[in-house]
């Protein structure tokens, strides 16, 4: 079964992907516990789960291996 396409998702639903995956890539916590923009912030493998899984959210990982069809 194939995932579900980015165009059947409302532009509010793409506006809350995109705004959950910046927040994985480029915030962070200050001393204080306070949220931060950190456009240097360190990614490793927990990063890509924390994209997949806000991707899987939305219905957008496929169930099983198929082919890509355009």
């Amino acid at each position: 079964m194939s995932p579900n396409k980015p165009s059947n998702l409302s532009k509010e639903q793409l506006v809350a992907i995109v705004e959950q995956v910046q927040a994985i890539l480029y915030q962070d916590e200050d001393a204080n516990g306070e949220a931060i923009w950190t456009p240097d912030k360190e990614w490793d493998s927990d990063t890509t789960t924390e994209i997949s899984q806000a991707l899987n959210r939305r219905g957008l990982r496929p169930a099983e291996v198929a082919f890509v069809k355009e």
